[in-house]
């Protein structure tokens, strides 16, 4: 072949990047200055689920203080700002108040927000579990009244929730029903399809009572990952999958660490192609995690950001982002309380990447 038309070839060949070494992608979290939502006290807890029926990403926050809630405010996050939905009081009838809550998702049957929390009557002593669905300007409505789950309203934290869009039921995790087994009872998992509840029994060795849970829409599994086992000594994390009928446990090549509390929720990021999840403390800085083909892969990250925890985490399916918020943040002058907005986006070229 002549020289001229090596020469071309070639030139073609780099101009397309079919001989230039691939440049990893690799993604980020971007701080968004937003104002709002201010933390309202030290006490204050938080849960995020995607409103399909507003178009929008929800965040909800209530102030726990005493057990009951003294103020439970709904808010819609903008892309460039958060923006106040509904704000209330604890009292939703007379004499009945919020108390944990534990579980939101968006119910594909009802077409509307379903929360899952406690409520009590006058006393925390005498409280219930409940289920409520919410009514652009009008507020929360009661769907599901007073069923029991352990009888122990402190025990609710250890609860979580997701929803199988593919079966369309939200998954309650966490639960338990008479007594046997320490703080929880008889482990159970409990679906709701938008009017009942049903009820499946887990091995008996899996209590999977402390931890954050999400479903992959491409497996059409609900994963778990935290404490799992109720006889297994010190804080183990483990990872399980649901396909609809039983649990099982899933053996991983390695797992997110954490040195306090769950990981801050678990939710598909289609770009990513699995779940994501970001430790509460990991170590120096503020890791994430994928979960894909039944596995834990840390996630190389170009900038570093500082490390916290008790933050809440939800993919905004309109902007298509995984959005974190809220949390402790671990500084040089110790442990401060964070109103800060976190994108998750991913970059073709980076000039750093973070190796795990």
């Amino acid at each position: 072949m002549p020289k001229m038309k090596v020469y071309l070839v070639v030139v073609i060949w780099l101009c397309l990047g079919l001989g230039a070494p691939a440049e990893a992608e690799c993604w980020r979290w971007v701080a968004k200055t937003i104002p709002e939502p201010q933390w309202q006290s030290a006490n204050e807890e938080y849960l995020m689920a995607y409103a399909e029926n507003i178009g929008e990403l929800v965040l909800f926050t209530y102030d726990k203080t005493d057990a009951r809630a003294r103020e439970v405010n709904l808010w819609i996050y903008r892309g460039t700002s958060w923006e106040l939905l509904w704000k209330g009081g604890p009292e939703m009838d007379p004499g009945w108040y919020f108390g944990p809550a534990w579980g939101l998702v968006y119910d594909q049957n009802l077409k509307a927000l379903v929360l899952f929390a406690n409520i009590f009557y006058q006393l925390p002593s005498m409280n219930c579990e409940a289920a409520f669905k919410f009514v652009p300007n009008l507020g929360w409505e009661r769907i599901l009244d007073c069923f029991y789950l352990t009888g122990s309203a402190e025990e609710a934290w250890r609860w979580t929730a997701t929803y199988d869009t593919r079966r369309k039921r939200a998954i309650i995790i966490g639960a338990g029903q008479d007594t046997g087994y320490p703080d929880i009872g008889v482990p159970i998992t409990v679906e709701f399809d938008g009017w009942t509840l049903s009820t499946i029994y887990n091995p008996p060795e899996y209590t999977l009572h402390y931890g954050s849970a999400g479903y992959d829409p491409g497996t059409g599994k609900t994963v778990f990952f935290g404490l799992g086992r109720v006889f297994e000594e010190g804080d183990v994390l483990e990872t399980f999958e649901y396909d609809g009928t039983t649990w099982r446990l899933v053996e991983t090549s390695q797992r997110p660490y954490t040195e306090e509390g769950p990981v801050a929720g678990l939710v598909y990021v289609p770009a990513a192609g699995g779940l994501i999840a970001v430790p509460s403390y990991s170590r120096e800085y503020l890791q994430t995690w994928l979960y894909i083909d039944s596995d834990w892969r840390q996630i190389p990250l170009e900038v570093k950001m500082p490390d916290r925890m008790d933050g809440i985490l939800g993919y905004d399916e309109g902007r298509g982002k995984a959005i974190y918020w809220g949390g402790d943040v671990k500084t040089g002058k110790g442990v401060t309380k964070s109103h800060d907005t976190l994108e998750f986006a991913s970059f073709s070229h980076c000039r750093q990447v973070n190796k795990p």
